[in-house]
């Protein structure tokens, strides 16, 4: 959690975070020191041999690879089996559709790098270990088709449209130099939403009317909580510049601050309340249109949010709270990999050591260094 006093203990100090720059990132040994697979395959030893769809079944359940109740994935006892044993059949990798990583837009408190960092190399590192577990019963394996819906999210939020373009294929980069091309793959939620725009249109002016009877009834707990989500990722920069300069100018003694603070947070609300309002007109949208079902009818539906018959894999430390594309990474004392908000870093410099890749304009990842 921020805390304003230590900021501007920060700033009092003025000492910089120290720094280093890296020719290159070495992937090779990043998964030699924290792939899990062996380990988890070494666990299960003496439970494999049961039959094919069974030992895959075992694996990708194992505590090392599954967010969330076991019983989720097979939770009505017959489709995602199904899928399995249709993908085994047939020969195939057996494939598990995810939508999550949104892309890194800007943002000064979370993180200034908008590149994918250290995180989500870890969060990759995870999903090709699941994979690579499964190929030692099943040589196919596991493909993750990861749907990324930055690009769509982006013009609610408040943010250029293009600004998420750069971010697929700076992830797509990091899936090759892992090695794991082929077993994990991205695909952009925008393109599968245009691919169906006639559909699209036939149904948005029925669904907005919809979600406006349901939107306009304000003690709606439900969109209390969306708008409080979606308040975390609006553009406020705007607010952020004008703070900037005022205190970097002196321009403050000019300014009602009381009045400044208030109106900035009217307008943040008002564009938290319109992101909320979009996103559950594109969201009942998509789910009229099945939008993801019908473009991966064979796949298995993931999850970043344990779900009964939704497949939900660990990507993250459990000391992680949010997610690796809404921070930054900081390697901690114990080997730990875990995101947090980089005013985190800005509050305590002293603590963290940021380590760049050569070329690269914010840091790949922190690391702690006192505790």
């Amino acid at each position: 959690m921020t805390v304003p006093e230590k900021c501007l203990e920060a700033m009092e100090s003025w000492e910089p975070i120290a720094s280093e720059t890296l020719p290159e990132f070495d992937f090779k040994k990043f998964v030699d020191q924290y792939s899990n697979h062996a380990a988890v395959l070494e666990d299960l030893r003496g439970a494999l041999g049961s039959g094919i769809v069974e030992d895959i079944i075992l694996i990708l359940e194992h505590e090392e690879f599954l967010k969330g109740p076991k019983g989720n994935l097979l939770h009505d006892g017959f489709t995602n089996r199904r899928k399995i044993e249709i993908a085994v059949e047939q020969g195939v990798a057996i494939e598990v559709v995810i939508p999550s990583f949104a892309g890194r837009p800007h943002n000064p408190a979370a993180h200034r790098r908008v590149s994918p960092d250290l995180g989500e190399v870890y969060a990759l590192l995870r999903l090709w270990d699941i994979s690579r577990a499964v190929q030692s019963v099943y040589v196919p394996g596991i493909k993750f088709t990861l749907i990324l819906d930055g690009k769509i999210y982006r013009p609610f939020y408040g943010y250029s449209h293009d600004e998420a373009v750069p971010y697929q294929r700076n992830l797509d980069k990091q899936i090759e130099k892992l090695g794991a091309a082929g077993f994990l793959r991205t695909v952009d939620m925008w393109d599968l939403y245009e691919a169906r725009r006639t559909d699209v249109d036939s149904i948005e002016g029925e669904v907005r009317e919809y979600v406006t009877r349901q939107w306009n009834d304000a003690d709606l707990p439900a969109r209390k909580e969306l708008i409080a989500a979606l308040r975390q990722g609006v553009e406020t920069t705007p607010i952020t510049v004008a703070l900037i300069e005022m205190y970097k100018s002196g321009s403050y003694r000019q300014v009602d601050l009381k009045e400044f603070f208030d109106r900035a947070e009217q307008c943040t609300l008002a564009r938290a309340e319109h992101a909320a309002y979009e996103y559950t007109v594109l969201l009942t949208v998509m789910r009229r249109l099945e939008l993801v079902q019908r473009a991966f009818p064979h796949a298995i539906r993931g999850t970043v949010h344990p779900k009964p018959d939704q497949y939900s894999p660990i990507m993250r430390s459990a000391d992680t709270v949010v997610s690796p594309w809404h921070g930054t990474a900081i390697l901690r004392l114990d080997g730990e990999i875990v995101t947090e908000y980089e005013a985190i870093i800005f509050q305590e410099p002293s603590r963290y050591k940021a380590w760049f890749i050569d070329g690269d304009e914010a840091p790949f990842f922190y690391e702690e260094i006192a505790g």
